[in-house]
């Protein structure tokens, strides 16, 4: 008889099986790949190198086919970010915004201020208010505002950020602002290349105009008389009596710049801090003690009056005297009642004679509610103390808004290129540390000496920036 040989037949591997014999030549060292895994080996290093830098020039190019230049890129935004907010106001059936001149002029100057001196902020470090800008250019409004943004890479990254914050989208979506500027500003701030959004919201004071009737009159035919004998006329003595002038007094005229909020909320039997602020817009100086902050209409006795009030009717009395375009800022405290319900007080500056002055009626919704319907109400207190155009010195942080919803094409692009870089680098550099750690007493320097340029390649697309939208951050902050 003979003896068949028969092939020893290796058992059949399973998924699981395969997966981790691949694993084992392409990242671990060992004699079955003459101890040089296969994801380092020079063809597959020319093909990560090949990648990244195909991957780098080609987000480089894109991003100067889409800006060439800052300037381009900066009116580009503003207008977008105003076709976006327009598109906000529209679908909540409001009014569009139209763009201003000199609002646009004014929040380029305080975008430009604010990376000249190195803040970002409502008020500047020496205590000018937002509206100075809006002052300076001839702007005569009688409500206005301000959002600020910073480290965003295009408008609709931007503009998603405001609307993600409730502060700036109350902005925004404010049926009291009937006009805007939009000012796009890159630069350094910290050191750091950044762009910076400012938007300046506003209404100008409706101005009357009088128009004088003029109406022509055909002059009469003299009629003719026969001439008379020459005489000479007699001249009878006239007495002039002086002309008595009454003095004319201008009204005092004023705006409700801010206040610190439309409504607020508040426990049974507890106390509330409110403020508002009011512009001086005529051209006469408010003395002190001259005006009033009075409940309305004529002194109506409030229900939510303080101890801290000068009565029932009058909040306070204007303390010191308030220039022409200078602001008057009044603070003082609602007492709630002991019932729950929702209340509005309506204040007003009013003269001595208890005329209000135009232009410095303001309302407030009081909501008076248990501690447990408060907690239902008002789910982030911290957000709700934030005000987008807030004036005071004491401002808060800005608020951090990473990835905000409704982000572009272009912003995912290049988080996923910068994405893709980091992969690279933390992979090879893994990759590199099994091949070097297992094996110590066998090694291939040439593996090593290529990975490491590799490696290097990797890092110089994440910390070389072709274009200067490549330095800003993808976190956004807002104001």
């Amino acid at each position: 008889m003979t003896k068949k040989s028969v092939a020893k037949q290796e058992p059949r591997r399973s998924i699981a099986g395969h997966v981790v014999h691949h694993a084992k030549h392409w990242f671990i060292p060992h004699a079955g790949n003459n101890h040089q895994p296969h994801a380092l080996r020079p063809r597959a290093l020319r093909f990560y190198a090949y990648l990244i830098l195909a991957a780098k020039i080609s987000s480089v190019v894109f991003l100067f086919a889409a800006y060439p230049n800052q300037a381009e890129y900066s009116a580009y935004t503003a207008s977008t970010i105003l076709s976006l907010s327009n598109q906000s106001r529209q679908e909540k059936k409001i009014g569009t915004l139209t763009f201003n001149p000199k609002l646009a002029e004014a929040a380029t100057r305080k975008a430009k201020d604010m990376l000249a001196r190195n803040y970002f902020a409502h008020t500047t470090p020496d205590g000018k208010r937002f509206w100075t800008w809006i002052d300076n250019t001839g702007y005569n409004y009688s409500v206005a505002g301000e959002n600020l943004a910073i480290d965003f890479t295009s408008p609709e990254s931007a503009h998603a950020a405001l609307m993600a914050s409730p502060s700036h989208r109350e902005n925004i979506l404010n049926t009291r602002y009937k006009e805007v500027g939009i000012a796009v500003v890159t630069g350094e701030m910290d050191g750091v290349e950044t762009t910076v959004l400012v938007e300046m919201f506003g209404t100008q004071v409706a101005q009357k105009t009088q128009v004088a009737k003029v109406t022509t009159v055909k002059p009469k035919p003299k009629p003719t008389t026969p001439a008379l004998p020459t005489t000479k006329p007699t001249v009878k003595p006239t007495t002039t009596k002086p002309e008595v002038r009454a003095e004319q007094v201008t009204p005092p005229k004023g705006n409700v710049i801010q206040q610190s909020s439309d409504s607020v909320t508040v426990t049974p039997n507890a106390t509330v801090d409110v403020w508002a602020e009011f512009k001086n817009a005529g051209t006469e100086t408010w003395k002190a003690d001259s005006l009033r902050l009075v409940t309305t209409p004529s002194s109506r006795t409030s229900t939510l009056a303080d101890s801290s009030w000068v009565n029932a009717t009058t909040v306070g009395t204007l303390s010191t005297d308030v220039p022409a375009n200078d602001v008057a800022r009044f603070e003082w405290k609602l007492k709630a009642q002991a019932t729950e319900g929702t209340l509005t007080e309506a204040f007003a500056l009013v003269d001595a004679s208890g005329t209000v002055v135009a232009g410095t009626s303001l309302h407030l919704a009081v909501n008076i509610a248990t501690p447990t319907t408060v907690a239902q109400t008002q789910s982030d207190p911290t957000q709700k103390d934030i005000q987008a155009a807030e004036p005071t010195r004491n401002e808060p942080a800005p608020t951090v808004i990473s990835n905000p919803a409704g982000a572009d094409f272009f912003s995912r692009m290049l988080n996923f290129f910068n994405d893709f870089y980091l992969a690279a680098f933390f992979f090879l550099g893994i990759a590199l540390l099994l091949n070097i750690g297992i094996k110590l007493r066998i090694q291939h320097p040439h593996v090593i000496g290529q990975t490491m340029a590799v490696i290097a390649i990797a890092a110089t697309a994440i910390l070389l920036k072709g274009h200067f939208l490549e330095k800003i951050g993808q976190t956004i902050r807002v104001l």
